[in-house]
């Protein structure tokens, strides 16, 4: 009787104990999305150094969950592994695709020393 007491009592304080890194990354990547309220979240670590590595699923402007997709959050910035074409007034389309493509093979890189794959 007495663990089950102390057990619920600690729940919520557990809880409440989330790194602030995480809190912080989830609360950026929420402001991207066009459902916040649907993002759900798995996986989510936080490294020695800080960044946050994690996957996420949430509804499109359709409603519907795109599935799931991998995120980071380091120093401020959130990068996501999302499918997106250059802006139509992007003066030099290869460079662009080239930096999205750097971007997320440092995504893979950091969520892999996370042990997300």
């Amino acid at each position: 009787m007495k663990k089950t007491l102390i057990a619920l009592f600690l729940v919520p304080f557990l809880s409440a104990c989330d790194n602030g890194a995480v809190s912080d990354a989830k609360k950026a990547l929420k402001s991207r999305l066009k459902d916040p309220e649907s993002a759900t979240f798995s996986e989510v670590k936080s490294n020695e150094d800080g960044t946050v590595c994690g996957k996420y699923n949430a509804k499109n402007s359709f409603g519907g969950y795109v599935g799931e997709k991998i995120f980071s959050y380091e120093n401020g910035v959130i990068t996501i592994n999302e499918d997106e074409a250059a802006p139509d007034d992007e003066p030099n389309k290869i460079a662009w695709y080239d930096r999205k493509i750097a971007e997320i093979d440092k995504l893979i890189a950091i969520c892999k020393k996370a042990g997300i794959k």
